[in-house]
């Protein structure tokens, strides 16, 4: 026990230390370089085994001040040294499990009390849509820091009840920089609807494979399936289209200029390059493609959706997969 005590407050176990942390911080550099600032913060600078290393240093600091009787014999240059590397350890572990980095937008003249968190959070709400809003009873929420890399481990499991139900949100998989990308001409392929829209962003282009739905600015659009209640919905038949919305929607054919409406819950027949006016968001189907195939993959340049995050949701039996977009210092 005295000879792992004499070591554990030893000059030789502090060299030793420094040496391994300065390593690290060498090793974090290159992961940094090579696959990105987020996956060194998590290798590295976020891993448990560096900070058992910060640890010892400062026991064996402390250790060495009283083993060394660094105050009575008044050795104020070697006291001073180790007090430094107690203080900034210390300081790092108040910023590190105590404080949070983020980013506050203050445009010229204005004030801002909201702050975004440089950490990526999963937020998840689960909610009856037959109840109000107002409704105490009406959602469940959950949400949790989640700093994830393409290289690195991300698995979790997320179980929780609702209304009796008893729903499981895991991980599927995790794509940087992602984007979807449309191949044409593809054996199994399927009929892609192509849908443009505007935002602050300016223009964006979304396809929308048969049979499914994709979120168009603030309005879900489905494409050859009626029953998603709530989205505004492409039907084909042969080589007509037909729209059907929950709504009414204004809408104007933009080659003649010619305006007129889509009333709600009426299938009416629809032309490529309409400009529709859905509850303020400007949507134009563009055309369609047949034999496609839509695939999540890592682009070139930077992502307008950053990071995909694949997800399954389980309910009962049933299990369905979710692809959400976000990431590191990405304001949603």
């Amino acid at each position: 026990m005295r000879f792992l005590l004499n070591f554990l407050f030893s000059t030789r176990f502090s060299t030793i230390l420094l040496f391994v942390f300065g390593y690290l911080i060498a090793v974090a550099t290159f992961i940094e370089n090579q696959f990105g600032t987020t996956t060194a913060r998590i290798e590295i600078f976020r891993s448990k085994w560096l900070e058992l290393i910060m640890l010892l240093l400062v026991i064996n600091f402390l250790g060495n001040i009283k083993k060394y009787n660094m105050i009575s014999q008044r050795k104020w240059q070697t006291l001073v040294f180790h007090l430094a590397f107690i203080i900034i350890i210390f300081g790092a572990g108040v910023t590190r499990y105590f404080g949070y980095e983020g980013m506050m937008p203050i445009r010229e003249g204005q004030t801002s009390n909201t702050m975004y968190s440089s950490d990526p959070y999963l937020n998840v709400e689960i909610s009856n849509p037959k109840l109000s809003k107002e409704d105490d009873n009406n959602s469940f929420k959950f949400s949790k820091a989640m700093l994830m890399a393409s290289t690195t481990d991300n698995d979790f499991e997320i179980p929780c009840v609702f209304k009796k139900d008893k729903i499981v949100i895991s991980y599927a998989s995790y794509i940087e920089n992602a984007d979807y990308k449309l191949y044409e001409n593809i054996k199994g392929g399927t009929d892609v609807l192509e849908v443009v829209t505007t935002d602050g962003k300016g223009r964006q282009t979304i396809h929308i494979e048969s049979g499914k739905a994709e979120r168009v600015g603030s309005v879900l659009v489905s494409f050859n399936d009626p029953s998603i209640k709530g989205a505004v919905s492409v039907i084909q038949k042969g080589n007509s289209f037909s729209v059907i919305s929950p709504f009414k929607i204004p809408r104007m054919l933009m080659a003649t200029q010619t305006a007129d409406t889509v009333e709600p819950n009426v299938l009416t027949p629809m032309k490529f390059r309409q400009l529709h006016q859905v509850n303020g968001t400007s949507i134009v189907f563009a055309k369609m493609y047949e034999n496609a195939v839509k695939n999540l993959e890592t682009v070139e340049g930077e992502s307008q959706r950053g990071d995909a995050l694949t997800i399954k949701v389980g309910i009962g039996s049933e299990v369905t997969e979710r692809v959400l977009f976000g990431g590191p210092e990405r304001v949603a």
